[in-house]
């Protein structure tokens, strides 16, 4: 049970990011921003709760009765939650039992969405011409590409505050569209038949898989390649939900999207919609800011409720 001698709005944030760990308070109201703020390696620990243990004793943290927010970079809907990058397996019921209280569990797309609508300076425009504007009804994607694939989405209603929902869209089924994609994706069948856009933008450019191609790909090929089927995703999120506010281009790996000739694949094939091409073509494309964790937007999610 909660502690009725604790603040009400003392929150303890958790960001178990594959092998990455990061904790932190939070006081919902106050203004502080991110206290007692620590890093750890989930390999270091043989489980989430040896590390939130470990972490509680470091910074003399009670846990019991202790509301905490909970990101995960893996699928939150299961009481059991495979940390993605990491052999951790997170329980929801086993941290109920450590906190005495249910934890709010979200996933890493998700907590970069609330950073994403907690922003208040201009961010880098890949294609479009507007700046992000969460006062205005719509909605807006998020795009998180790093080690893995996913995204989120923001709505912003015609009354009433934004909220976020979570997706798994980064492992829908990927359509190639030219010789070479087509000549990828039947190397990588050969694999596993079930092609998805994950494992062809989360390919590294020296995997062996290259070499095995019709023709030999230089790895500035490669990465235009890499851009073209980026731009198609994202296309094909904003079609999917419907998205006309635009589409934040989260995680370390879409940092290459600042070369121009990334830069005009990405939004040739993000275009490349058919009778949704204007439509698609109007909403604007964001370099999200980078960020070494997900604190700050859990944090942000929590003072924006109610």
């Amino acid at each position: 049970m909660i502690d009725p001698a604790r603040p009400a709005d003392d929150w303890l944030l958790i960001d178990i990011d594959g092998e990455d760990v990061h904790f932190g308070t939070f006081a919902r109201g106050g203004g502080s921003g991110i206290d007692r703020y620590r890093a750890y390696r989930s390999g270091d620990h043989m489980t989430a709760t040896d590390c939130i243990m470990h972490y509680a004793r470091e910074v003399s943290l009670p846990l019991q009765g202790r509301r905490t927010a909970v990101v995960v970079s893996g699928a939150v809907g299961t009481d059991s939650i495979r940390v993605a990058r990491s052999r951790w397996i997170v329980s929801k019921s086993g941290l109920e039992l450590l906190f005495g209280a249910r934890p709010v569990f979200l996933n890493d797309s998700v907590a970069k969405a609330w950073a994403n609508v907690a922003l208040r300076t201009p961010v880098r425009i890949v294609g479009g011409e507007r700046q992000p504007d969460f006062a205005a009804p719509g909605k807006t994607v998020v795009l998180n590409y790093a080690t893995g694939l996913g995204g989120a989405v923001i709505h912003v209603p015609e009354s009433g505050a934004a909220f976020v929902t979570e997706t798994e869209c980064g492992h829908i089924g990927f359509a190639p569209e030219t010789d070479l994609e087509r000549d990828l994706c039947g190397q990588l069948a050969r694999l596993n038949p079930r092609v998805t856009y994950e494992r062809v933008l989360t390919l590294d450019r020296d995997d062996p898989v290259w070499n095995r191609l019709s023709r030999p790909v230089a790895p500035a090929e490669r990465d235009l390649l890499r851009a073209a089927v980026l731009g198609a995703f994202a296309g094909d999120l904003v079609l999917a939900y419907t998205a006309w506010g635009g589409v934040f281009l989260d995680g370390e790996r879409c940092g290459f999207l600042t070369d121009a000739a990334a830069a005009a694949a990405f939004n040739e094939r993000f275009a490349d919609k058919g009778h949704f091409r204007a439509n698609v073509r109007a909403a604007p494309r964001w370099l999200a800011p980078a960020s070494d964790h997900n604190l700050n937007g859990v944090a942000h999610m929590l003072a924006t409720s109610h």
